[in-house]
């Protein structure tokens, strides 16, 4: 499994940070009547602005900038004629390179007002994200985030859909080790210092199962029950964690976990 230089998780960090700062101009977009394909466009022209790759675009023959992902889409949703509606949950997922390092996140926005279940949602979703990054530490093993994602997400009603992988992420979007977002703790490979891993947990309000719609790409929830997912990049140090895809969260705050930033 690769283990990073404090130098290379540096370099690694520049188009991590620069996803999340996408996702805080991507906020305003997030309004009744804007099109998938639009949310696409704006992060097309954000990341070559910045001289970042689009590195989605092509990957294993995705057709587009970024997944947007809408109520049940659960993930890898294909931009379209699709528009927003005023209590909508979407789901952005963009990938970036630079200079040779790769960057993968997710963000998922509440359009308008989102309803009670929305937000229970929402909260579910990112609470999920944080406690894995908080279970990721050397010392403990895979399964450890696993365990904690799903326990996150069933405190408040939710269900983690299992098909669905975090990884480490560095020279390639994928890397060893892959990492279960339903596990059982003290089990699967320990983690070490230097190691950067992307935690990215699929909620849903429902049952955990999804379906592959005809477009190739999408998967929706087989019981239409709408879906959410936050993936932020950590980085692995022996006295910390450090999140690179938006540097100033601080995984010791206790009050972290009340709602997203920039929803």
């Amino acid at each position: 499994m690769p283990v990073r230089t404090s130098l290379e998780i540096v370099r690694l960090a520049k188009p991590a940070a620069y996803l999340g700062y996408l996702f805080r101009e991507l906020k305003p977009l997030m309004v009744p009547g804007v099109s998938s394909t639009e949310i696409d466009t704006f992060c097309r022209h954000f990341l070559s602005e910045r001289r970042m790759e689009p590195i989605l675009d092509g990957y294993r023959g995705f057709p587009a900038a970024a997944c947007v992902s809408v109520n049940s889409v659960a993930v890898h949703g294909l931009p379209g004629t699709r528009v927003l509606e005023n209590g909508d949950v979407v789901t952005v997922d963009v990938g970036a390179g630079y200079a040779g390092w790769k960057a993968d996140a997710a963000w998922t926005y509440a359009v308008g007002t989102p309803t009670a279940d929305g937000r229970r949602l929402i909260r579910a979703a990112w609470r999920s994200c944080c406690a894995g990054m908080r279970a990721s530490r050397p010392g403990n093993r895979v399964g450890d985030i696993g365990a904690a994602v799903q326990t996150a997400a069933a405190g408040l009603g939710c269900s983690v859909i299992p098909q669905f992988l975090g990884h480490g992420i560095g020279l390639d979007v994928h890397e060893p080790p892959a990492i279960p977002h339903v596990g059982t703790r003290g089990t699967g490979e320990r983690l070490e210092s230097g190691m950067v891993l992307n935690v990215e947990p699929v909620v849903t309000l429902g049952r955990p199962n999804v379906t592959l719609l005809e477009d190739g790409w999408s998967y929706v929830t087989s019981d239409g029950s709408w879906a959410a997912q936050y993936e932020l990049t950590v980085a692995l140090f022996s006295a910390s964690t450090r999140v690179l895809t938006v540097p100033e969260l601080d995984l010791c705050d206790p009050g972290l976990d009340e709602w997203p930033p920039f929803c």
